[in-house]
């Protein structure tokens, strides 16, 4: 322990951190003055006699032979000259065959950084792989490097990327740049949790204060209770003995009595499909019935939405037809815009939405995303939805289709709409879940489902 810490913490070279040990170790024999050696009998002081030139070298040999391990200490143990012991070391370790290439190159695509851990370790990690490239000879852009950095980030790092990416200047990413926004991004992070945590336990020590200060008054309120004794009196309300009006029992139940005459009986829906049943009660209408589901679709020229109840404007009439698949046609009922919450918090709306009430799905038209300026990108069974340093919305791809919940902004205020609204929605989903099967199977039934909606006549 006291030689290590003499040393600077100087450790032993062993089978897996040669990318470490190579820089400490030269780092040493030039404080120790004994790097001479290493570069040959070309680099012999000319005042130097031949003795004391060997000498130097058995001492490099030997202060470089203190800092290997055993397990691998007779591969090097005959060597007496310095230059001839550094160069075995290496060629052992940094064999620049194209299996070792490949080998590190797999490493650092396949890197990962884990949520919530230290970032500084993560860029050490990093940096260590790609020192070990450097060395094999293995020649990497510094923007390819920057690339490589930012794949090895997850999902939730995405807008950071996209951000990344758009203000680099020129359009070309640096590894400098990329590193000081990570970690800026991991302090604004850590920050924001600790206030959040901060804003907890205040919140909890107000909650203890004001259930202290309750309980205290009511011991009080008990208290007073106690000592108090009741007189012959008459409650204002009934007439009757003993009791004051707030106390009244019978003014408590003609209060009842009104509130329940005046509120809107319960009502219950329920959606069938043979094996599977829906049932809607309007106690979860005011959120379940805005959850929605959309198809996203290529091929669409428009949205289209059977509901009339999504639309935060609409204006009614005859806007044309639309071909179905199964070769029907069916009319274009009116056109508005409508209103999401996506999953990723941002707000989509979707204009000139189509009207079509005997289409049975919703279908969100990525060519119209294009025209609002918003970019579609598809890949690995996800589709993710951007807008400048913005990711919009996200989907995932269900057999062949790709789908997105988004919820409908603004509450439903009118009960039976939202009843209707949560019914359809339901005969619906029954409606996709069978779609679903059905493209598993491969079977032709899809086409009464899913319209032909690049033939619209309008």
């Amino acid at each position: 322990m006291e030689e290590s810490s003499s040393l600077g913490g100087m450790f032993k070279l062993s089978g897996s951190n040669y990318s470490i040990w190579k820089p400490s170790m030269l780092d040493l024999l030039y404080c120790k003055d004994l790097y001479l050696p290493l570069q040959g009998d070309e680099a012999k002081p000319k005042d130097m006699s031949d003795d004391d030139w060997i000498i130097m070298h058995r001492k490099t040999v030997g202060y470089i032979r203190r800092f290997i391990e055993h397990s691998i200490f007779h591969h090097f143990a005959n060597e007496e000259k310095a230059d001839v012991l550094w160069k075995k070391i290496e060629a052992m370790f940094e064999r620049k065959n194209a299996l070792n290439k490949a080998s590190i190159i797999r490493k650092i695509v396949r890197l990962r950084y884990v949520e919530s851990a230290n970032m500084t370790e993560h860029l050490n990690a990093y940096q260590g792989l790609i020192n070990q490239s450097i060395n094999m000879k293995i020649s990497l852009d510094d923007e390819v490097i920057a690339l490589l950095l930012l794949s090895s980030l997850p999902d939730s790092w995405d807008t950071l990327v996209v951000s990344i990416s758009n203000s680099a200047p020129g359009g070309a990413l640096t590894l400098q740049m990329v590193k000081d926004c990570l970690l800026n991004e991991e302090s604004r992070r850590r920050e924001q949790d600790h206030s959040s945590e901060t804003k907890a336990m205040v919140a909890e020590n107000s909650d203890r204060g004001r259930n202290k200060n309750r309980n205290s008054q009511n011991t009080r309120d008990k208290s007073r209770g106690k000592s108090k004794h009741k007189k012959d009196f008459k409650c204002h309300y009934c007439g009757g003995p003993n009791h004051y009006e707030r106390d009244c029992r019978k003014k408590k139940r003609d209060q009842t009595r009104g509130n329940n005459e005046n509120t809107e009986k319960d009502t219950t829906a329920v959606a069938t499909d043979g094996d599977v049943v829906v049932v809607c009660d309007d106690a979860c209408v005011s959120s379940s019935c805005q959850q929605t589901d959309w198809i996203v679709d290529s091929g669409a020229s428009y949205h289209i939405t059977p509901y009339r109840d999504m639309f935060a404007s609409y204006t009614g009439g005859s806007f044309g037809k639309v071909r179905m698949a199964n070769h029907g046609v069916t009319e274009v009922a009116g056109i508005g815009d409508i209103h999401l919450l996506t999953d990723t918090g941002c707000k989509l709306v979707l204009r000139d939405v189509r009207h079509v009430p005997d289409i049975r799905l919703n279908i969100i038209s990525t060519g119209k995303l294009d025209d609002d300026g918003y970019i579609n990108h598809f890949g690995e069974g996800k589709w993710k939805l951007i807008k400048g340093s913005l990711i919009a919305a996200k989907g995932r791809k269900q057999n062949s289709l790709y789908l997105m919940h988004a919820t409908i902004t603004g509450e439903i205020s009118n009960r039976s709409k939202a009843i209707r609204l949560m019914m359809e929605q339901a005969t619906r989903r029954l409606d996709l879940h069978k779609l679903m099967s059905l493209q598993s199977e491969g079977q032709s039934e899809k086409d009464n489902l899913l319209p032909d909606i690049a033939h619209m006549s309008m």
